[in-house]
């Protein structure tokens, strides 16, 4: 995990064929709230630990160590989130986290799978929120036009 500035100076010049065979599963850019100045935001390149280099069915997204992704933050849960790929698609699911998921603003049931498509923010514990992209929309997006999701709309999104 880099933040996106470093990210950036990493990858930005790299050319998109060279991009999607290094990241080639969905990335995720993660607003934390920092300390003193406010927020970093840190991209999460989906990385899969199963055994054998094999891609597993769930991405996990939490507190704990053992989750795919890791996030280091007071409000979200130890085992928060899941991203899982079915037929081309991917969703989100709320693995029923003490502060709750949002999709775009609009809270998750707990075990309630909701689409997810490239660009959307999912909402972690109230004080996360990621930005999910596909592989060739975060170089068009991110590093090529140098977008942030976060900072428009900042008060709306949850």
């Amino acid at each position: 995990m880099l933040t996106l500035d470093k990210f950036r100076k990493r990858h930005g010049g790299m050319g998109k064929e060279d991009f999607l065979k290094k990241f080639p599963l969905p990335m995720l850019l993660v607003r934390i709230p920092g300390a003193g100045s406010g927020t970093c935001d840190w991209v999460f390149p989906v990385e899969n630990r199963a055994d054998e280099g094999i891609f597993k069915e769930e991405i996990s997204i939490g507190r704990s160590a053992d989750n795919d992704i890791v996030i280091e933050v007071e409000s979200v849960s130890k085992n928060h989130a899941q991203l899982s790929e079915h037929e081309g698609a991917w969703q989100v699911v709320d693995l029923n986290s003490k502060n709750g998921t949002t999709m775009n603003g609009l809270p998750l049931a707990p075990f309630a799978a909701a689409g997810i498509r490239s660009g959307g923010i999912v909402g972690l514990g109230g004080q996360a929120r990621a930005a999910f992209y596909t592989p060739d929309e975060f170089w068009a997006s991110v590093l090529r036009k140098g977008e942030n999701p976060f900072k428009a709309g900042e008060a709306t999104q949850g």
